[in-house]
């Protein structure tokens, strides 16, 4: 399949991905330890590379995926609730996103029995929120 770059460095480009990398994404992902009890998160861009963890080792574990709209992802209130009404148990966010939500609604992950989030330089307030307001198990 073909996903696209964060355009960092200019326009974003297609980057084609073979079959054995995303076999090798989710295999690196044990730590996680994602069963089939668990509901994940899908937060990404469809477009974009952190789809591939959240729908393949999703459902290479057997577990739960669930679409949130940009809408739900990007306003701290509706992410909460989503979080609570879906049950989920895992997510993975853009560093810039983490940031937005623990900033206003840092109990926010609590829930979560654990929670990813990269891509850029992170302020360690904020993951000082959310350790005070009760964090998930792996942060």
């Amino acid at each position: 399949y073909v996903c696209y770059t964060s355009g960092t460095t200019g326009t974003p480009k297609g980057v084609v991905v073979p079959h054995r990398a995303v076999l090798d994404l989710v295999g690196s992902m044990e730590h996680l330890r994602l069963t089939p009890a668990d509901t994940v998160a899908q937060a990404a861009n469809p477009a974009f590379d952190a789809v591939t963890f959240e729908v393949w080792a999703t459902l290479a574990a057997g577990a739960r995926l669930v679409g949130l709209s940009r809408n739900t992802v990007t306003d701290p209130d509706c992410f909460t609730e989503a979080v609570r009404a879906h049950g989920v148990s895992v997510a993975f966010l853009t560093t810039a996103l983490f940031q937005l939500i623990a900033r206003e609604r840092p109990a926010a992950f609590a829930p979560l029995r654990a929670l990813l989030f990269g891509g850029e330089t992170c302020d360690p307030r904020r993951v000082r929120e959310v350790f005070a307001a009760g964090a998930p198990e792996r942060l």
